[in-house]
């Protein structure tokens, strides 16, 4: 009797066992490196009932995200501390409302999205791709001065094995780039852990001539 009181209770504590309780409350450390300067950012994740509560911070500002529990991006703030730059994205339905001050300005915009999937941050966006079988993954990322919608496109690169801070991850290696001919003007290099789907490398620049970004895990 003790015994299958026991099995009962452990089914019930695994099925009321959500993926954001990993996430209860987790702190991540970036190193972000270019033209040989090192700057930090740092994360600190924290479980809201049934979405997560993000934020970045770094030299640069300050960025909120808040996500639902199958990591689909509802909100989006931003400030920065380098220019007159405050600006808030959310979904309400169908509809990406961008809206904000830029250099001074108040500004809006309104993205209708019923068949694409929004994605500002790639440290976090691409997670219900990265658990799927697919092997590309197209999505929409907003610009922050512009309020201009990308479509953009994610595809599966192999399983690589890395070393960071003499720490060993298997990773599953994502190329983000521009679709189309476009995709010979911009790319990145993202490398996430298959046992958390952290990231925990990124490689790429801002275009054409800019120097190279180098982003890893600390």
């Amino acid at each position: 009797m003790k015994l299958r009181f026991l099995l009962v209770f452990l089914i019930v504590i695994l099925c009321s066992y959500s993926v954001l309780d990993v996430f209860a409350k987790k702190n991540i450390i970036y190193s972000d490196k270019i033209s040989g300067k090192v700057t930090k950012t740092k994360i600190f994740i924290k479980k809201n009932v049934k979405d997560l509560d993000i934020s970045k911070s770094s030299s640069d500002g300050i960025s909120k995200y808040l996500y639902s529990e199958k990591f689909k991006l509802k909100k989006f703030n931003y400030t920065s501390s380098q220019k007159p730059l405050d600006i808030s994205f959310h979904i309400d339905d169908i509809k990406l409302i961008c809206e904000g001050t830029v250099n001074g300005i108040k500004k809006s915009s309104v993205h209708y999205i019923p068949n694409l999937n929004w994605v500002q941050d790639f440290t976090f966006g691409l997670r219900p791709f990265l658990k799927s079988s697919k092997n590309d993954y197209k999505f929409l990322l907003i610009k922050l001065d512009t309020f201009a919608a990308i479509d953009m496109i994610a595809i599966k690169q192999g399983i690589e094995p890395l070393e960071i801070n003499n720490t060993k991850y298997n990773t599953q290696k994502v190329k983000i780039t521009l679709p189309g001919f476009k995709s010979h003007f911009w790319k990145a290099e993202v490398w996430y852990d298959l046992n958390t789907l952290d990231m925990v490398k990124y490689i790429s620049n801002e275009g054409p001539g800019t120097p190279q970004n180098i982003i890893t895990i600390e």
